[in-house]
């Protein structure tokens, strides 16, 4: 006689992602729905939870993140939340001393391996670099902040054409571009030949701004790091 088949388990929610929203969505229902519906199954495709967040140990103790690497408690309050929450603590980013920039078009040739040693503040840029680096920035604040106004055909147009051909197109300065291909990398994890200037746009505006972005200072972007690494989060989640 044939085994009975096991019968086909059953879930009142299935989560599909393990990052932090996968992750805050699932315990957000165990927490408000009744008990007898809490039978939630979470499916992730990795050997770990955490998504963009990816902490790595160091050698001395301390860890790295390989992934999202900073919070705020001003423009952030969901994850900021979660950090309070799990008593996780938080450190500031260093804001004083030296910066090492590394200079160049962004493509890890020759002119990308010289380092400059730059006191925090300070700009490496050339008069002329700064004023195109001024007018592209102001450019993509403003367009962000016009976003909800734009047309159909405008929203597919700038989702048509990826933030390089945008930049090569309206902003052919060498600095820009390199600032735009970092800008991509650190903020995206992916090319500026590979993101909508559409999506781009969006990023930075929700994000508050180029300016709060890349600030390292109270209200910025890169203001607080978690001192177990961001996968902590994750973990306890």
């Amino acid at each position: 006689m044939p085994p009975t088949p096991s019968p086909t388990p059953t879930y009142d929610l299935i989560v599909i992602g393990a990052g932090l929203s996968g992750l805050t969505a699932a315990t957000h229902a165990y927490t408000h729905l009744p008990p007898s519906r809490r039978r939630i199954l979470v499916l992730e495709a990795k050997d770990r939870v955490g998504g963009k967040t990816l902490s790595v140990p160091t050698l001395r103790g301390g860890f790295v993140d390989l992934g999202a690497a900073w919070i705020n408690d001003t423009n952030q309050e969901k994850i900021y939340g979660v950090a309070k929450r799990f008593g996780v603590e938080l450190v500031k980013q260093r804001a004083e001393g030296w910066d090492l920039y590394g200079g160049g078009d962004g493509e890890g040739g020759e002119e990308d391996r010289g380092m400059k040693k730059v006191g925090f503040g300070e700009s490496v840029f050339s008069p002329e670099e700064t004023k195109k680096l001024g007018e592209f920035v102001a450019h993509i604040d403003s367009m962000g902040a016009e976003l909800k106004d734009l047309s159909p055909a405008k929203r597919k147009e700038l989702d048509n054409i990826t933030l390089q051909k945008y930049c090569e197109k309206h902003f052919p300065h060498k600095a820009v571009l390199a600032t735009a291909k970092r800008g991509c990398r650190g903020w995206l994890g992916i090319e500026a030949s590979e993101t909508s200037t559409l999506f781009f746009v969006d990023y930075v505006h929700r994000g508050g701004g180029v300016a709060i972005l890349s600030s390292d200072l109270k209200d910025g972007g890169q203001y607080l790091r978690v001192r177990k690494g961001m996968s902590y989060q994750s973990t306890r989640l």
